[in-house]
């Protein structure tokens, strides 16, 4: 090797010494991606479980899992991104796990074909399907269980729907011989979610003392909707269906939108819905305002929200509060809402998309924030106000502040002589202040109202704990 001169020696160390600069990058680099990639694989497990009892419940005992099962995961497709689809078989006790999984939106199914046995779901939806994520927060989705009930043999379409629809003219819950059949309404059900099993809607009118039917069924629970003289909810009407209260622990009850019905396997389910006019001479109206300082009242220079903010109303019948059908929202466009031509009673209404938060009242669970308000029949309750704290980043025009707010008052009682009370099983309490609230359910059976309501509905009165 000759001589090298000096600065040909140091331009050559110059050289190394870029290069050595270059592999510690790209070193570096690879590790900090290595590494990125470690923080963002997420996993998804659970366990495929023998319902044998098909009673969707988490929380039985003595029901095994099911091994040799097929699971197919798939991503959901985003742009500039290649489809991820991944399949797997349960293994012992029903397990099974994905794994070294990206963040982004995921859905769960199990094949109809290829099993070991026929099946149906029963939790969490007879459709053996799941949709969850995978997010930097949340990188591991465990105990995403199923239940289904194997099968033998193809499931019976034996069962069937008899039902009526009654005027409940005093109020009862009861359809009682004097009172008459709600003739021509549309009725939609016999519907189920099996994915193996399909059943479509069926669809039919009430005969002239208000009976209908549905033939051709598989056992298991059955929602009623459509119900209406065109198929549609009415504004003047409220569906009366003791089968289809909820308790909650407070003492309140609830309805679902639709009456639910258990069919036997070959049996017959029946089912009576009673119908209440709530139309009449009565009103409801109030306000939505900015309470800027949070103080739970409305003070002077306090502006309106100028918003199209949700809102949501119902009736309280014997069975218990009752949504009021197409009227169960309506937006308070530029800070003010009204309900009119409304039936004389106990109402529940709600403000259901704050823009900000809820201080009067205060926010239940879900966000929404409430009043219990009682109207006389021909008279008029107004000033059934929400005070909302705007967020930091809420950019909503405000109406002009009132001149005078006045001194802050409580809620106003209902003008004219309150209705008496409806006697119900259960205690409903709360003093129409808004200052008590409950649980989440009441709230989120009013907004499943306007996105569909039986499907999610369903899940929710069947969701068990996790093991």
């Amino acid at each position: 090797m000759g001589v090298v001169a000096p600065a040909e020696e140091a331009a050559m160390h110059s050289r190394i010494w870029s290069l050595g600069i270059v592999l510690l990058a790209v070193a570096a680099t690879a590790g900090s991606t290595a590494a990125a990639g470690a923080e963002s694989a997420g996993s998804i497990s659970g366990r495929l479980i023998n319902d044998l009892d098909r009673d969707g419940d988490l929380n039985d005992t003595g029901e095994p899992g099911l091994v040799g099962w097929q699971i197919v995961l798939e991503k959901d497709v985003e742009e500039g991104q290649e489809p991820l689809v991944r399949e797997t078989r349960t293994g012992r006790d029903g397990k099974y796990v994905f794994d070294n999984l990206p963040a982004g939106s995921y859905s769960l199914s199990i094949p109809c074909d290829g099993q070991p046995k026929l099946w149906i779901g029963t939790w969490p939806n007879s459709s053996g399907s799941y949709g969850t994520n995978i997010t930097e927060d949340s990188p591991d989705n465990d105990y995403l269980d199923f239940l289904l009930k194997t099968l033998d043999a193809p499931p019976a379409k034996g069962g069937s729907i008899e039902g009526k629809v009654v005027w409940d003219e005093n109020r009862d819950g009861v359809a009682d011989p004097s009172e008459p059949g709600v003739a021509g309404w549309q009725v939609n059900g016999g519907g189920s979610w099996a994915r193996c099993f399909p059943q479509p809607y069926q669809v039919t009118y009430t005969a002239p003392d208000g009976s209908f039917r549905f033939d051709g069924l598989m056992a298991g629970e059955y929602g009623l909707d459509g119900l209406g003289p065109s198929g549609q909810p009415h504004p003047d009407y409220v569906v009366d269906f003791p089968g289809s209260t909820i308790q909650s622990g407070d003492g309140y009850e609830y309805f679902w939108f639709q009456p639910h019905v258990d069919v036997p396997e070959d049996g017959t389910g029946d089912v009576l819905v009673g119908v209440l006019n709530v139309s009449g001479t009565s009103s409801i109206s109030g306000s939505i305002y900015w309470d800027e300082n949070g103080n739970g009242v409305r003070d002077v220079g306090e502006p309106l929200v100028d918003c199209d903010c949700w809102m949501g109303i119902m009736y309280r019948t014997p069975g218990g509060y009752a949504a009021v059908d197409s009227r169960v929202t309506t937006a308070a466009r530029h800070g003010v809402y009204s309900y009119t031509g409304m039936r004389g009673g106990e109402y529940w209404v709600a403000l259901m998309q704050p823009p900000g938060v809820p201080v009067n009242p205060p926010a239940g669970k879900t966000g929404y924030s409430f009043r219990f308000v009682s109207v006389g029949e021909g008279q008029s309750t107004g000033n059934i106000d929400f005070g909302i704290v705007p967020s930091p980043d809420s950019s909503l025009p405000t109406v002009a502040p009132v001149a005078d707010a006045g001194t802050p008052t409580p809620l106003p009682a209902a003008s004219g002589t309150p209705v008496a009370p409806v006697s119900v099983g259960a205690p409903v309490t709360g003093d129409g202040s808004g200052s008590t609230y409950h649980d989440d359910a009441l709230p989120a059976v009013l907004a499943l109202g306007v996105t569909g309501a039986l499907a999610l509905a369903f899940a929710i009165r069947r969701q068990g704990r996790r093991r």
